[in-house]
């Protein structure tokens, strides 16, 4: 922020005769102030983006405060005549044939974000990068960032920190996204706690996805103290996870409180472990507090015989209005198979109890 305040000094001082004033702005030689503002064009003004960052997004910083604190009244010129001159900022970014890494695209869109979203600062030309995203986004009603992920690095500066966590949380808070894909994201100093803090916040997620993430059991675990923040989800699928018993039993709760919880999707989440019967006490009863609940998903568990008998005579029995039932690849005896298929043959669409894999995706 320290480049954002030199800006908004030199563009606060200057009033009417801010035409006069010349900066040099990661060019040769310097240039009057109004080849930057109102309307900055990076391309053409031949500003490296990742060599100037700094002084780009101080100037954009600086631009949305003075429109917040103007709140966009003109202000008299120098001279004695009776025309108003706003002051000097940038209402407009033009981001033709830039490039920028998926980190500098994060200070981009944090230092942008406040300014479009209030309406202040305009962004064309955005690219593919923020583009297909948003259009994707616009189109599902889901924010799924991948390309915030630097997949291929090794970096350990690689992947998605909490400014970037910032952003995503922008974007659905404006837009009113109903759904928050954070599947195969690698999330870098940001623990599970810290996710679930931020879900709290955005009250128009309804439905939460977080398959295939790259984090340790820990992480889940820390999930758990602060999900139930968010006892409004209606959907939640933590499918392919090595959640375990551990960062079961502190998700539990936190489902228990979810009233109108009607997905729950945990297909393979025991990691190298077994759900087993262990697993089944853990879940049960938070499982008979979900009386909305019409899909489950527990494929992949390890759970047993014991474990889906548990579940089977508590649970499963309780939920009238379970419709989507799938229990494959779950170590069951035809004993068992046969047992759960008699008790939900009159009320349940779709069961699972087979031990080759289904073709249901993640």
């Amino acid at each position: 922020m320290q480049a954002a305040g030199i800006w908004y000094g030199l563009l606060a001082s200057t009033k009417g005769n801010w035409r006069e004033r010349r900066v040099q702005l990661g060019t040769e030689k310097p240039r009057p102030l109004d080849n930057f503002v109102p309307k900055l064009e990076l391309n053409k003004s031949g500003l490296h983006f990742q060599k100037f960052e700094r002084a780009i997004l101080g100037l954009i910083q600086a631009s949305a405060v003075l429109s917040e604190e103007t709140n966009l009244q003109s202000l008299p010129s120098d001279d004695s005549s009776s025309t108003d001159v706003l002051l000097p900022r940038v209402m407009e970014v033009d981001m033709k044939g830039l490039e920028y890494s998926p980190q500098a695209y994060i200070r981009f869109a944090d230092a942008v974000g406040a300014g479009a979203v209030a309406g202040h600062i305009k962004v064309v030309n955005q690219g593919l990068t923020l583009e297909n995203n948003h259009r994707r986004a616009t189109v599902q009603g889901c924010l799924k960032m991948p390309d915030l992920d630097d997949s291929d690095s090794d970096s350990e500066s690689s992947g998605v920190d909490l400014a970037g966590l910032r952003v995503v949380s922008a974007w659905i808070r404006h837009y009113s996204w109903p759904v928050a894909d954070f599947s195969s994201f690698r999330f870098q100093n940001i623990s599970g706690a810290q996710l679930g803090a931020a879900l709290s916040t955005l009250t128009s997620v309804t439905a939460l996805r977080i398959c295939n993430l790259p984090v340790e059991r820990e992480w889940w675990v820390s999930l758990g103290s602060t999900l139930a923040l968010s006892p409004w989800l209606k959907e939640i699928r933590f499918n392919f996870n090595d959640i375990g018993n551990e960062g079961l039993a502190s998700l539990a709760p936190s489902f228990a409180v979810m009233t109108s919880l009607e997905i729950l999707h945990l297909r393979a989440i025991s990691g190298h472990s077994m759900f087993g019967e262990p697993g089944a006490r853990i879940l049960a009863p938070a499982l008979m507090r979900l009386t909305t609940l019409k899909e489950l998903n527990l494929a992949m568990n390890g759970v047993g015989n014991e474990g889906l008998a548990m579940l089977r005579d508590g649970p499963i029995r309780a939920l009238t209005s379970l419709t989507k039932l799938s229990v494959g690849r779950n170590m069951i005896d035809d004993e068992g198979k046969e047992a759960i298929r008699e008790m939900l043959k009159d009320r349940c669409e779709e069961l699972d109890i087979n031990s080759s894999d289904d073709s249901e995706n993640s």
